[in-house]
């Protein structure tokens, strides 16, 4: 997977807490454990039946706002993912009556000499600044993302699929 190159989308941040993140993408979705730096669980796409991210068979993520769940709208098919446990379900279930997670996104991308950030910018309270990065060291490829707590004098960087 480290040397796989993006799909039509770029990877994105679903969640974010202090203990996780969920990562989507046109192949699946992706739950990282940060305080073991680890891949802790994986949602396949096509194994499941759904589509990517856009098109006529596009499939929508939304994560629960105390990030316990994974909702997986599909055009044929949902799946409810329990994140604590790993195990997922073919349920119906309405996106209106959820409390999904809404972090807000800052308004300006993040650049050093050693990344540049992806898709959105969220803030927390404290205000430190938590996004998605593309290392300027190697290829555009999964290798080359990292997830990066920032408080301004100094990033806390996560390799998520350099093993």
């Amino acid at each position: 997977m480290a040397e796989s190159d993006f799909g039509a989308d770029m990877p994105v941040l679903g969640f974010i807490s202090y203990n996780n993140i969920v990562i989507y993408d046109d192949y699946g979705i992706y739950i990282f454990n940060l305080l073991d730096d680890k891949l802790c669980g994986y949602f396949d796409f096509e194994e499941n039946g759904l589509g990517g991210l856009q098109g006529s068979n596009a499939t929508f993520v939304y994560v629960s706002a105390d990030g316990s769940n994974i909702y997986i709208n599909g055009k044929k098919k949902k799946f409810i993912y329990e994140i604590n446990s790993g195990i997922y379900r073919e349920e119906e279930f309405d996106k209106t009556e959820l409390d999904l997670w809404k972090q807000k996104k800052v308004a300006e991308p993040v650049e050093t000499d050693m990344y540049y950030s992806i898709g959105g910018v969220y803030e927390d309270k404290e205000k430190h600044k938590m996004f998605l990065a593309i290392r300027k060291d190697l290829q555009p490829n999964y290798a080359s993302l990292v997830y990066v707590q920032s408080d301004g004098l100094e990033d806390n960087i996560h390799y998520l699929f350099n093993c």
